[in-house]
């Protein structure tokens, strides 16, 4: 009788902290929707491992292997405000090169969810002492027979597994089973593994081919002033715009910049649009005009195949391309992508003298230093595209280089490194136009200037209420996603803000027309935007596909994969906006990103440009194998 209430009571405990664990997980991981649901599905998965296998000792561990992929996902789930997929898994070679990073944004709350996996792993310790330490959880008071033991776990065993192949091979699960699959952790994860063990892509149902517009316009004022000229792009770490023309305590955050949108054009709407990738994706991105993908970093997955984007279509012209990077040159592939993007040169960490390392990798007023040299034995004109790196998180910066004055509150705080560290970048930008102009290659060179990709998470806590501060209003997606971007065009004295809404995807139709290209002859999805009158700009991560950005409406899609617990809201007014209004472009944006992926599965771009295969035909093979 002792022995059967030690077993009760040890079972109640490990009962109640697995709830606990649960509703902590799923606390982390920013459900909002069947909440309680969730943590009573989960708990039955738990428990029924823990009634079906019989050796404790394998129960407790897989408990604790179990506990470790929670953590994980909470981890990647702070950042990248999505659930982890076996699909980036390719990215974890890279760890080590970004532990900063990811030590940075472990909360230590985090560690509540490894408790009772601790307190099971301590009880088959001590169970090797004394077998009755750990007990089984019992469900039955019966005293079955083996057989019927058998029986009874092979039951329940089938119950479950039938009930999970149900939930995870529904094409359309509807309003009932979606955020269970979309959001509850054994569900999500076993159709992750089963989608990318078939390696299937799953496309909206409407998928129909949709082009970016390219309008030149020969008589403008803006078209064609780059020709024969040099180029100079440089895609900044970490560049957001709130910096933009602002001041910190009196104090000018990004004074260079500031000059340059004085003497050029200052596109004050545009936002990023990464994948998986982040900064290699943003590069991507921004040099074909093609979505990226969120499987993961685009630069390891589709190496193979055929691109036609703004290196080629400058070298086709004449212009000699390259690339400059101050790290590593294999990290994210860059030494296998660039190749394939059009870039015939790629100056890497390898050939850099890094003598003083700042963050990851060369500090950037040594890597624009020693790139000039570089430049000045370049035959013109050149394509040179430059990856800048110190405005990296955590953003900790040596201490001889924070020149800001922060207020006391500021100070070692996520907002405040990254003032600092945007703050240096922004002086080595300055350093490096200089020495542009005394090497008499500024004149005859259009310089081009964005953010790779946000510089703090508004899912970040500790930041949060400063960046609230700073802005004015609640830090939100919108205001996360805004880089700036910046064309300085030598010898024109017009200096003009645009107010159109655009991202990435546009850089590349955008640039083409300031170099004089008359006619994209490529695939691209974005839009020029000195022509166009409105903006649409889709996300597939942080916020999930289907969300967007136009013309001052952001609308979120929800986590949980339904329409109606999504939100929207005005740019401008911060207030919520009805979504019922956003139905059509929800649909437009998934197509969008669909479509995307389909270009990059299927190597679309070779199949039409150098097979001369239709996308019409290529869809609808696709279509038809779907249905």
């Amino acid at each position: 009788m002792n022995l059967l209430k030690h077993n009760f009571f040890m079972g109640t405990i490990l009962s109640v902290m697995i709830l606990i664990k649960l509703a902590l997980y799923y606390h982390f991981m920013d459900v909002s929707s069947n909440y309680f649901f969730l943590i009573l599905f989960s708990s039955f998965y738990i428990l029924t491992i823990f009634f079906i296998v019989e050796n404790k000792k394998v129960a407790g561990c897989l408990y604790f292997l179990i506990s470790i992929l929670m953590f994980v996902d909470v981890i990647y789930f702070s950042n990248f405000n999505r659930n982890l997929s076996v699909n980036v898994l390719g990215t974890a070679g890279y760890i080590d090169d970004v532990a900063s990073s990811v030590w940075a944004i472990i909360k230590g709350k985090f560690f509540l969810l490894m408790i009772d996996a601790l307190v099971i792993l301590v009880l088959l310790v001590l169970s090797r002492k004394n077998s009755k330490a750990i007990p089984k959880i019992q469900f039955s008071m019966l005293n079955h027979d083996r057989n019927k033991k058998l029986k009874t776990k092979a039951t329940v065993f089938l119950m479950v597994f039938l009930l999970t192949v149900v939930m995870v091979t529904t094409p359309s699960q509807g309003d009932m089973l979606t955020p269970i699959v979309n959001q509850e952790f054994f569900s999500y994860h076993i159709k992750d593994i089963v989608t990318n063990i078939q390696d299937e892509m799953e496309y909206s149902d409407n998928l129909t081919n949709i082009q970016g517009e390219y309008i030149p316009e020969e008589k403008g004022p803006v078209f064609g002033v780059g020709v024969n000229k040099n180029l100079i792009v440089i895609q900044v770490e970490s560049l957001q715009n709130f910096v933009i023309n602002e001041a910190y305590e009196g104090q000018e955050i990004t004074p260079n910049l500031n000059q340059l949108i004085q003497e050029g054009f200052y596109f004050d709407e545009y936002y990023q649009q990464t994948g998986s990738g982040n900064t290699s994706d943003a590069e991507f991105v921004s040099q074909n005009s093609l979505h990226a993908s969120y499987k993961s970093f685009t630069y390891e997955l589709y190496t193979d195949n055929y691109f036609y984007g703004l290196p080629w279509l400058l070298r086709d012209k004449g212009y000699k391309t390259l690339a400059f990077h101050g790290y590593s040159k294999d990290f994210w592939n860059r030494e296998g992508a660039y190749p394939t993007m059009g870039f015939e040169q790629f100056i890497g960490g390898e050939d850099y003298d890094v003598s003083e390392p700042i963050g990851l990798g060369l500090g950037d007023s040594d890597f624009f230093k020693q790139s000039v040299k570089h430049l000045q034995n370049i035959e013109q004109p050149f394509y040179s595209f430059f990856v800048t790196l110190s405005n990296h998180h955590p953003y900790e910066m040596p201490e001889a280089y924070q020149t800001l004055k922060l207020k006391e509150e500021d100070q070692d705080t996520l907002f405040g490194r990254y003032l600092q560290a945007v703050h240096y970048t922004d002086q080595s930008i300055g350093a490096f136009i200089r020495l542009l102009k005394d090497s008499g290659l500024y004149e005859n060179t259009v310089i081009a200037i964005y953010g790779d990709h946000f510089g703090i998470n508004c899912k970040e806590e500790t930041a949060y209420a400063p960046m609230s501060d700073f802005l004015g209003f609640e830090y939100d997606y919108d205001e996360m996603f805004n880089i700036p971007l910046i064309i300085h065009v030598p010898k024109m004295q017009t200096a003009e803000t645009i107010h159109t809404t655009g991202g990435q995807l546009d850089f590349m139709p955008t640039m083409a027309y300031i170099m004089g290209i008359d006619y994209l002859d490529t695939l691209y999805f974005g839009n020029n935007l000195f022509k166009a009158d409105t903006g649409f700009v889709t996300s597939q991560v942080y916020m999930p596909k289907g969300s967007y950005i136009k013309d001052h409406i952001a609308f979120e899609m929800s986590k949980d994969g339904v329409f109606e617990n999504s939100r929207a809201w005005d740019i401008k007014t911060r207030e919520a906006i009805d979504i019922k209004r956003c139905r059509e472009d929800y649909e437009r944006a998934v197509n969008q990103v669909d479509l995307g992926h389909f270009y990059l599965e299927n190597d679309v771009l070779r199949k039409v440009l150098l097979e001369n295969v239709s996308i019409d035909e290529l869809l609808k093979k696709e279509l038809e194998e779907d249905d």
